[in-house]
């Protein structure tokens, strides 16, 4: 039976769109804190278990920002196959974060985790979520 917890809750405070974008060191810096907050509940270290995915084969965090701002906004639930391994899980929306936030969290976990050196930019999310 899948089972999840609640993830934290945003603080908001960071503005939900920015015109220009925003230096690589400080989504990362407020990606790692973010991450900490809002999604290593489930994903740890980035190792996964249980199941939770390992991000650092995931080839969503290694792939389009698309892909992964789709996960991250709109969650992912059911069977799929991961490295080989059949996983039953849900993965919860975190539509609360704003844009500043998913940019945040997505250049984190792809610099991390994927190394992949591309940020995520905010407009990029709001354009995004305009979809």
């Amino acid at each position: 039976m899948p089972f999840f917890y609640g993830c934290g809750s945003s603080d908001s405070s960071a503005p939900a769109v920015l015109s220009a974008d925003m230096d690589i060191d400080t989504l990362l810096q407020q990606g790692e804190e973010l991450y900490s907050q809002n999604c290593a509940t489930c994903h740890y270290g980035g190792g996964g278990g249980g199941q939770n995915p390992s991000l650092f084969t995931s080839s969503i965090v290694k792939g389009s920002p698309e892909g992964l701002m789709k996960v991250i906004l709109h969650g992912q639930r059911g069977v799929s196959m991961v490295d080989g391994r059949k996983l039953n899980g849900i993965m919860p929306a975190q539509a609360y974060l704003n844009d500043v936030e998913v940019a945040a969290i997505a250049t984190y976990v792809r610099r991390e985790f994927g190394k992949v050196e591309e940020p995520v930019q905010p407009a990029v999310v709001s354009r995004f979520r305009q979809k």
